[in-house]
C-alpha cells in the first residue's frame, strides 16, 4: 500500500515548467523540479488531476489532444508523476458516527467549493452566459446567438442546418464570437479549478500546489477546512 503522502499540481505550475525562462515563472519552475525530485526518491506521490486536461491553453498555445498532452508533460519531466487520474467518490459523516456519500453529496461539495472558488462565475454555464450578457447590454436575441456559437463545436456532425447557423454567425458576427469565447474561458477556468481540487480532496491529498491567486483569496481558510476535514 501506498501510504506516500498525495501533493497534487494544479495547472498554474505546470505553465511555469512550460515557460521557465520567464521571470515570473523561474522560482516556481524550480520548486516544481524539486518536487519532482522528492517523488522519484519516494518521499512524496506527486498527481495531477484529469481536470488539468480542460484548462484553457495560454493565448497562441495549441489545445493539445490527451495523448499529445501527456507526451507534453513527459517532455516537461512528469513522465513519473501519475497524470490525469479522476476523482474518487467522496464520504460525508455528520459527526455523529454516520456516513453519507453519492452523486448528490459530492455535487454539493463542487458547488460549493466553486461558490468559494469563483464567488461571481455561477456553477451553471447557462446562468452565467445569462448573467454575463445582462450586465453588459447584451439584449435576449444576442444571448441566443451566442449560445449557439459556443455550442458549435458539441453539435452532432448531421446537424447541418444548426452548423450551418453557426459558422455564419462566426463569420458575420465576430463581437458576439469574442463575447462567447471570453464567456466560455472564464466558465472553463472556474470549473477546472473546482474539479481540480474537489478531485485531490477525494484522495485524501495532503498538498495542492498552486500559484492561482483564486485559491488564496478571501476564502482560503474555509476552502482549506473543506477539503482537509
Amino acid at each position: 500500500m501506498d501510504n506516500r503522502p498525495i501533493v497534487t499540481l494544479d495547472y498554474n505550475p505546470i505553465i511555469a515548467l512550460e515557460h521557465p525562462d520567464e521571470p515570473q515563472q523561474q522560482p516556481i519552475a524550480e520548486v516544481i523540479r524539486e518536487l519532482i525530485r522528492y517523488h522519484d526518491a519516494g518521499h512524496i506521490a506527486l498527481k495531477v488531476t484529469s481536470s488539468t486536461m480542460l484548462e484553457n491553453p495560454r493565448p497562441g498555445e495549441e489545445d493539445l489532444g490527451i495523448a499529445e498532452l501527456i507526451v507534453h508533460y513527459q517532455e516537461l519531466g512528469l513522465g513519473s508523476v501519475e497524470l490525469f487520474r479522476g476523482p474518487h467518490c467522496l464520504s460525508f459523516t455528520d459527526g455523529k458516527g454516520n456516513i453519507y456519500a453519492g452523486r448528490d453529496w459530492d455535487q454539493w461539495f463542487l458547488r460549493r467549493v466553486h461558490a468559494l472558488l469563483h464567488p461571481n462565475i455561477d456553477f451553471d454555464l447557462r446562468a452565467y452566459r445569462r448573467n454575463y450578457c445582462e450586465q453588459r447590454g447584451l439584449d435576449e436575441l444576442d444571448a441566443t446567438l451566442i449560445a449557439k456559437i459556443s455550442g458549435y463545436e458539441w453539435l452532432p456532425l448531421d446537424a447541418f442546418a444548426a452548423r450551418a447557423e453557426a459558422e455564419q454567425l462566426r463569420t458575420t458576427r465576430p463581437d458576439l464570437v469574442r463575447h462567447a469565447e471570453r464567456i466560455d474561458k472564464k466558465w472553463n477556468n472556474a470549473k477546472s479549478d473546482a474539479l481540480g481540487l474537489c478531485t485531490h480532496a477525494s484522495w485524501g491529498g495532503a498538498i495542492f500546489v498552486t500559484n492561482d491567486g483564486h485559491f488564496h483569496g478571501k476564502n482560503h481558510d474555509e476552502l482549506e477546512r473543506l477539503t482537509n476535514s
